[in-house]
């Protein structure tokens, strides 16, 4: 079985640490980005970047590049 580890730690951990077990380090109120003070600044950019840390993740794991490469192949078969 191939290991999936880098999967859990872009889906899962990485998101995980920055948004909890960072928290002492991003917890005050200054400085003001773009209106808001940091710790609202730093929870809202962790929404898009959970997301793009979870397609790493998912491009990263090798049970969905196995899926990924037969898809290739198929269509390279049909002359599409």
């Amino acid at each position: 079985m191939k290991s999936r580890i880098w999967t859990v730690i872009f889906s899962l951990i990485i998101p995980y640490a920055a948004i909890v077990v960072a928290f002492p380090l991003y917890n005050r109120a200054e400085p003001f980005i773009m209106g808001f003070p940091f710790i609202y600044f730093w929870i809202f950019a962790w929404i898009p970047l959970t997301s793009l840390s979870m397609y790493i993740g998912y491009r990263l794991d090798p049970l969905n590049a196995e899926v990924h490469d037969e898809s290739d192949a198929t269509h390279g078969a049909k002359g599409e």
